[in-house]
């Protein structure tokens, strides 16, 4: 299960109401895109990817952001955050630059998550999709996504 993270349970469901209500999508797929946000950033506390030594990288070249982006979408991230007036290690620029691709290059993924009959189902298509993680992980997406589910539904969103 996952460990106890003030972070995660303080603006999930923030981030679940901003994704339902922008993208028009179940509660159910909003979770099992947070549960992956959970598992990528530590429970959102960590907007810089950790080295193999345990030690946050430097957030210039690692991944950043809840989703870790890296390489072409770590560039095309920080970009984007330059063109809104973001900063890149606000959870708010994680959300808007999520909404942005999942509007655009990566709506086919919500497409595929909603597909998917089950909350488990989800998360573990959304990280087929959209993540690609080179160790997936599985379960502990999934341990959040459960986690993002059993929060309380917010009334407003984080944006």
């Amino acid at each position: 299960m996952t460990k106890p993270t003030c972070l995660f349970d303080q603006h999930a469901p923030g981030i679940i109401w901003d994704l339902m209500t922008s993208l028009k999508i179940s509660r159910a797929d909003a979770c099992a895109i947070v549960g992956n946000a959970g598992h990528e950033s530590g429970g959102f506390t960590h907007l810089c990817q950790i080295g193999r030594d345990g030690k946050p990288e430097t957030c210039d070249a690692a991944g950043i952001g809840l989703f870790q982006w890296s390489g072409a979408r770590h560039k095309n991230f920080v970009n984007y955050c330059a063109k809104k007036a973001l900063e890149p290690l606000d959870l708010r620029a994680s959300v808007f630059f999520l909404i942005h691709e999942l509007s655009t290059d990566y709506a086919k993924v919500l497409r595929a998550v909603h597909s998917e009959p089950t909350l488990a189902s989800k998360a573990v298509r959304f990280e087929i999709e959209f993540e690609k993680a080179g160790v997936p992980a599985l379960q502990s997406r999934i341990d959040w996504a459960h986690r993002a589910l059993a929060l309380p539904l917010a009334t407003k969103g984080i944006l």
